[in-house]
Formats: structure tokens, sequence, C-alpha cells
């Protein structure tokens, strides 16, 4: 289960839904470096509060994707009996069988998507592979045409580049695509300045450094790099880097020496993955959020923290931040217009005071879990009408 299950599900139960999660016994290969003793037995768990079936593997391709065939799926939604089945991404085997099985048990079946072109062909990929994989994706959306899109109800898609992917992939045979976006856990994460002296007292930072912030897990497509570079040209004693998230020892070692080209060495700050509860401490630590290549969730938890945040212009970008005034947009790979944003928001201390708030009425107002579950709550009735016309 990766983030907008874990979150989604917990909320609906919240307001009074019955909810109910199935997924298999396995772990992500990503999630398998964060959670200590391995994957869970087979069983039914309350995780959060959540009723969790994870049910057992018949089989498992060896990719990133998470291809795998779970056992007696059939049987736990004949148990359950759902009004509806909200089925998290397309294209994998789990995503069939639930529209295989649709007719027989007669629920409503929604599907959800983060897939975009952006984050399915990488920049480091070469032409064939890219090709090659928009083949097999093409080839999974043929495969199913005559079950997926013809028992959904209904696609959601997270932003504008994840609906023209699956618009890309279905052709005229995909149904209509609504947009809701991902969100934060408000109640959890908001501005904490305790949490922040702390964690400059502990770097040696004060409260007269600029930090300049990023989260996620980093790798070459988040372009660190630029972060580095903007920060190179302040020219000033009082910055400081924090970069918090998994990292390779490649990739790491790649902006350690960029860093002691720069003479930012000293200023450059690694931190691992840190849990819910220290998130929004570690977060409120920045001044400005920088963003500057593939878009991830701690935009928003930044956001919900109060931080001004800078972000790579796209469609998704440009609803999350800019349209709401939580930030400022530049174009791909422009490292002067980065620059530039960067120094405005330094020397205009009540700039990234106003903007930050800004970010925070944004996530309170539109994009945290509580809008978001009645948002899909009421794309599920929609499609419970639509099932029961037949």
């Amino acid at each position: 289960m990766g983030y907008q299950e874990s979150y989604l599900p917990q909320e609906q139960q919240r307001i009074g839904h019955d909810v109910s999660v199935i997924t298999s016994n396995r772990y992500a290969k990503k999630a398998k470096k964060l959670i200590e003793g391995g994957n869970p037995k087979p069983g039914t768990y309350f995780e959060q509060g959540v009723k969790v079936h994870r049910l057992p593997v018949w089989f498992e391709l060896p990719t990133q994707a998470g291809y795998l065939l779970m056992r007696g799926l059939r049987d736990q939604l004949a148990a359950i009996k759902p009004d509806v089945v909200h089925c998290h991404n397309i294209l994998h085997i789990t995503g069939f069988l639930a529209a295989l099985y649709q007719q027989e048990l007669g629920y409503a079946l929604v599907y959800d998507t983060h897939m975009s072109k952006l984050n399915v062909f990488h920049a480091w990929e070469s032409p064939l592979r890219k090709q090659i994989k928009a083949w097999v994706y093409k080839l999974e959306a043929w495969m199913t045409r005559p079950w997926i899109p013809k028992r959904a109800k209904l696609f959601v898609a997270i932003g504008e580049p994840e609906r023209e992917f699956v618009e890309w992939v279905y052709g005229k045979s995909c149904p209509k695509v609504e947009i809701v976006r991902l969100g934060a856990d408000h109640r959890k994460i908001d501005f904490q300045w305790q949490g922040r002296q702390k964690i400059r007292a502990a770097l040696g930072w004060d409260e007269n450094t600029i930090v300049l912030g990023h989260a996620g897990v980093l790798q070459p497509s988040k372009q660190c790099e630029m972060i580095l570079q903007a920060a190179a040209q302040l020219q000033s004693e009082n910055t400081g880097i924090l970069l918090i998230g998994r990292i390779d020892s490649e990739y790491k070692e790649k902006l350690v020496k960029l860093s002691r080209s720069l003479g930012l060495e000293q200023k450059l700050v690694f931190q691992d993955f840190v849990s819910k509860d220290e998130l929004a401490g570690w977060l409120s630590t920045f001044d400005i959020g920088i963003w500057p290549g593939d878009m991830t969730i701690t935009i928003i938890e930044a956001m919900a923290a109060g931080r001004p945040v800078i972000a790579v212009g796209t469609p998704y970008s440009q609803a999350l931040i800019e349209d709401v005034g939580a930030g400022y947009l530049f174009e791909k790979n422009q490292q002067e217009e980065l620059n530039r944003l960067v120094q405005a928001f330094v020397f205009e201390p009540e700039m990234r005071s106003v903007i930050g708030q800004r970010s925070r009425s944004a996530v309170e107002l539109h994009w945290n879990w509580e809008v978001i579950a009645d948002q899909f709550v009421g794309l599920y009735q929609q499609a419970i009408e639509e099932n029961r016309k037949g």
C-alpha cells in the first residue's frame, strides 16, 4: 500500500464509512528498506484503524511496478460484499481481476492512476527502452480493453499529466477521467517552531541561516544539483541546504562532489527517511522548499508546514502551487530562472512569510485528506447509481 492507499481509507473510515483494504502480504521493494521484520503473514489485520486483508501471492514479476497475482481475491471480495471497489492503479493484474469479477459480484468499480509520461519514461532511459515500455503499456491496455474500460464507471487521475497518460493508453475506449489531487495530513503536519529550533541547533544553524530544503526519495530525476547551484550563486555564509530522504550511494557521492566544487560541502546536510511523527519538525526547518525535478507528495506536506515552495512548472504544479499563491514555478532545467526565484525569496523575508501562510491555507482548504475523502465519496455515489442503472 502506498501513500494514498494509506491515508484515504483512514479518513473515509473516520467519517463513518465501512472500509476494507485488500492487498498482498508483500511489501514493495522500496518499502522493504524502511520496514523491519520482512513481509507480514497472510491474514486480516487492523492497520492504523483500518481492516486490511493481506492475501498470499501466487507469483510476482521482478519489476518495480508490482505485478503480482494474489490468491483468494475473488473469495475475499465476495465475503466483503462491497458497494464499490476502488482499485489503485489500472494496468496491473489485480486491476484486471477486479474488472473480471465485477459483473458476478455486482459492485461499482472505480480506478485511480498516478502514472504519467513524466514518471513512466525517464530522462536517463534510451529511446529504445522508452519505446518498448510504450508498446508494453499499449499492449496491456489492448488486452484489458474488453473488461476494464467497459466495466469501470470512472477513472480518477491525480493530475492533468496522469489523465493524459490514461487517455493516451486507452484511446477512444477510455471512460471519463476525473481529477482528484493528493493531499497532506493537515492535522498532523503544520509549522512547528520548537521542532525547527531544535533541529537547526543540532545542525549548527540559527534563525539567520536561510535553509533551502528538499524532501522525498533522492534520485537523479529530482535534480537536486540545481538546488546546490542556486545556493552557490547566493554567495552567502548564512545558507544551509537540507536534503531529506533515502538516497543511493552513487547519487549522494555525485552531490557531495558537486558541493565541494561549489564550496558548499560544509553547508550541505543529508537526512535519512524520517517518520510521520518527526516530519513536520524537519519540514519546518526549511525557509524555502525547492523541487526542481519530479513532483513528490512532500511538496504538499511542506505547504502544510507553511513553507513557501518553488517547483518545476507542470499543469499539476500550476494547479497545486501557482493557482493558490503558494509559491513560484520555473521552466524545467532553467537554472538561471530558479536562481532568480531563490534570490527573491532569500532577500524578501516578508514575502516568504506571506506565501508560507498561503501554502498552509491552500492545504487547509483544498489539499488535505478530509476534503479528498469527501470528493471520492461523491464519486463513489455517482458510480453506484450508474451501476444500478446498468
